[in-house]
């Protein structure tokens, strides 16, 4: 979503941002079927990750709309 990588679980966020403070590039990693559900936390916003890698099978709003925010996806 253009609100970021959102996260269902607050165990482990603490670490995930931790990480991506102590990074120069950010990359994520997530299936399409991420793209059909909701989360309340968020990880980092849109325009903080690099670039984003999934499926083929990403909803063509959702692509349209993160590529529009200026992000790089990568289908695979």
């Amino acid at each position: 979503s253009t609100h970021g990588m959102m996260y269902y679980h607050l165990e482990g966020l603490s670490c995930k941002k931790l990480m991506l403070g102590h990074s120069t590039k950010h990359y994520v990693l997530c299936d399409s079927s991420k793209f059909l559900t909701s989360a309340i936390l968020q990880g980092c916003p849109t325009e903080s990750v690099d670039m984003l890698i999934t499926d083929s099978k990403i909803p063509r709003e959702n692509e349209d709309t993160l590529t529009e925010a200026g992000l790089n996806i990568v289908k695979v």
